[in-house]
């Protein structure tokens, strides 16, 4: 019965948010379609590996810039970027193994596609492996994606999260977060995942991002995950989620202190979020 709740609040939240950005007169489609005729599902030109449903695109890169780029198309076809997963971001795991620790330094990503609308990318951090699904429906604005941690040993951890950036260079003129987080030790609870979306957008662009809550209910353990905002300390809003510890503290906020760690036992850890992104046209 939870989890049938739990759909049905995703599903809820999708709707609500393509609404909202709908009344704004921003493009959306979440419904059931097919590839535009002429639009390839997917092409590899170089180094770059992409899907495409004909309404959203997923790039990976690994030229200078490596990392994914989600993108969607202008009426004249040129493409416009809405957000991007870049550098260090793309495994932005902090772990304090004693006998093999890893703070993000010397990656290399295996990147393939697993289907039309699908890329896989993978990775070792010595004995363990980290895995990022990254899919699109046909005819859907959603991309949603997947991440998963095998741990071969027990881990101290302090967290495992996808930093995502927005992509325009203007300022957004309306954001909407679960909760807030006036101190900048705070995060934003799985506690408070009601309506768990944050969404960005300006004049121009959109992107929304909603945590998975089947995959965060088989996690079965309580404020373990969470969600973050930063508009203030970077050049352009970053959008986080990912497993991340926090303590609940006066009135209704949530706290990831240093002393916040995990420790989380030999096994395999998932999290999962959809990304909803478009442009006015």
């Amino acid at each position: 019965m939870r989890i049938k709740t739990l759909q049905n609040l995703r599903v809820v939240l999708v709707t609500v948010t393509v609404w909202l950005l709908s009344t704004a007169g921003y493009c959306v489609s979440v419904v059931a379609g097919v590839t535009p005729s002429g639009t390839q599902p997917y092409y590899s030109a170089g180094n770059d590996l992409s899907i495409d449903n004909g309404i959203i695109e997923v790039v990976w890169s690994s030229g200078t810039d490596k990392g994914l780029y989600l993108r969607s198309h202008d009426v004249s076809g040129k493409p416009i970027e809405l957000a991007r997963l870049l550098g260090e971001a793309l495994h932005d795991i902090q772990l304090y193994s004693s006998k093999d620790p890893f703070s993000g330094t010397g990656v290399s990503w295996k990147v393939d596609r697993t289907g039309k609308y699908s890329l896989r990318m993978i990775t070792h951090f010595g004995h363990r492996r980290f895995t990022r699904q990254v899919s699109l429906n046909p005819g859907s604005a959603v991309v949603h994606v997947t991440v998963q941690i095998q741990l071969d040993g027990d881990e101290i951890t302090d967290h495992i999260q996808d930093n995502w950036t927005f992509s325009s260079d203007k300022k957004p003129d309306f954001i909407w977060v679960p909760n807030l987080r006036p101190g900048p030790d705070m995060v934003i609870g799985d506690h408070v995942f009601r309506s768990p979306a944050i969404i960005i957008k300006n004049d121009r662009y959109w992107v929304s991002m909603i945590p998975d809550l089947d995959t965060l209910a088989a996690l079965k353990r309580g404020n373990l995950t969470s969600m973050n905002l930063d508009i203030k300390d970077q050049p352009k809003p970053v959008f986080t989620y990912g497993i991340k510890a926090y303590s609940p503290i006066p009135h209704t906020y949530y706290r990831h202190a240093d002393s916040s760690v995990l420790t989380l036992a030999a096994g395999r850890y998932s999290y999962a979020y959809d990304i909803l992104a478009g442009a006015k046209q």
